[in-house]
């Protein structure tokens, strides 16, 4: 389970079911971003990590299919970075997830390493740093 609290919301992965839930920090529940599924745009097979950027997009890896999908802040499906957008790779695993100024921080524990992306640029690896 990853939790991200964004404004006055709270994102919440849910393993079992394979999506986000939002809740308002009152506890109510506001809505649901993605479903289980496969390799299509918002279904995931395994959540491993979720981060919010600046302007409030949600990113979530999935370890299953390799990828991290972005969604615009009211849930629509907006982008997916995976190994065909990243030249350099997304090649296993996305676990830990950080955004800031345009750039995304990925853990990639398998390979032990963590690859730090533009988001402005074609997925090219910034830098890298191995354990």
């Amino acid at each position: 389970m990853f939790l991200k609290i964004n404004k006055d919301e709270l994102f919440i992965s849910e393993g079992g079911n394979d999506r986000v839930s939002v809740f308002g920090l009152d506890g109510k529940f506001r809505r649901n971003i993605g479903s289980r599924g496969g390799v299509e745009a918002g279904t995931f097979m395994r959540i491993t990590g979720l981060t919010i950027d600046e302007e409030g997009r949600l990113y979530v890896g999935d370890r299953m299919t390799n990828n991290i999908q972005v969604f615009e802040p009211g849930g629509a499906f907006y982008a997916l970075l995976s190994n065909e957008t990243a030249s350099a790779g997304l090649k296993t695993n996305p676990v830990g997830l950080a955004v800031r100024n345009k750039k995304i921080a990925v853990a990639v524990p398998l390979a032990q390493k963590v690859q730090l992306y533009d988001l402005q640029a074609p997925m090219e690896i910034l830098q890298e740093r191995k354990k």
